[in-house]
């Protein structure tokens, strides 16, 4: 049977390999999933396959010249504890002279000229991805967004994406009806000039709906997108 370290090591070649054919330097690995939901499905928690560490905050950056995890105050110890120390710098942010993720880009194109910083799209918000781009001032330093996240790829037995049922809670529950949420939605979408609302977080679509779901633990949510109209309203989900 392999044992963790060994698989960890196995992931972390697969990784380089594949980045190497999408010719890019580092890899960026977020704790976020396409959702940007802090705490993920089971099937998103990529960060965590690829560096042992399950905190629910904390970026990687995969590089073959060197890993590095990034978290917060609350997971020092939990990080120390959880990562091979060999395989990964971690940086305590906030700690004086501890880079955040965009410095570390910026430090890093200083040392080779230029970075190819290689990323999965649906997982990194507009906000992130103007940060992260700031971050980068060489001619030929560039975000490259590939199609499919390459942690998928060496993640043996990654699990499923969950389909769990729906349940519907009462107005008496909700304090309001679906019917009234629409208009008081499509009142604020006039009021903007939109004719077409596309939500992704989950809260929100859950509210919208009055649905509830457990596709997260210990989160009333489920997995969906949600497309508001004038006239409709469409709820695009694997759950029954």
């Amino acid at each position: 049977m392999v044992n963790y370290e060994e698989q960890l090591t196995s992931r972390l070649n697969a990784l380089y390999q594949h980045m190497r054919e999408s010719r890019v330097d580092v890899y960026l690995v977020l704790s976020s999933d396409a959702h940007l939901n802090e705490y993920v499905p089971e099937y998103s928690r990529r960060r965590a396959a690829i560096t042992g560490f399950t905190g629910s905050a904390g970026d990687a950056i995969i590089s073959p010249e060197g890993n590095h995890l990034f978290v917060d105050s609350r997971y020092y110890l939990q990080a120390d504890e959880e990562v091979d120390l060999n395989k990964f710098r971690v940086h305590r942010l906030g700690l004086s002279g501890e880079s955040t993720l965009s410095q570390w880009l910026t430090e890093m194109e200083e040392e080779r000229g230029s970075i190819r910083v290689g990323f999965d799209p649906s997982v990194v918000s507009i906000q992130a991805h103007r940060i992260y781009s700031s971050s980068l001032h060489s001619e030929g330093s560039e975000m490259v967004p590939i199609d499919g996240n390459l942690v998928d790829s060496v993640w043996e037995e990654q699990p499923a994406p969950p389909s769990n049922s729906i349940y519907a809670l009462h107005e008496s529950v909700t304090g309001m009806g679906v019917a009234e949420k629409l208009l008081s939605v499509r009142k604020e979408m006039v009021d903007a000039d939109a004719d077409r609302l596309v939500l992704t977080k989950l809260d929100e679509i859950a509210w919208v709906t009055n649905l509830r779901g457990d596709d997260i633990p210990f989160n009333p949510v489920f997995e969906a997108y949600m497309v508001i109209d004038m006239d409709q309203a469409t709820c695009f989900t694997r759950s029954t």
